[in-house]
């Protein structure tokens, strides 16, 4: 998935990268490096589809994270 996508799908989380990086605890400057490789490593690809898919169906991801 290239970076662009990614975005995407934050925007469609409704949820910004620092915010995302802060839930599955991974430093934004560490996401913010995979633009120069413009590749997100699978499982953060994943993570992302899955907020932005729940957050289409009305599931609340963060609480669910957070707790």
């Amino acid at each position: 998935m290239s970076f662009i996508e990614f975005k995407k799908l934050l925007l469609d989380a409704e949820i910004s990268l620092l915010k995302f990086s802060q839930l599955i605890t991974v430093s934004d400057k560490n996401l913010q490096s995979y633009k120069k490789k413009d590749q997100e490593p699978k499982t953060i690809a994943v993570i992302a589809q899955c907020f932005a898919e729940m957050n289409k169906l009305g599931v609340d991801y963060r609480q669910l994270i957070e707790s």
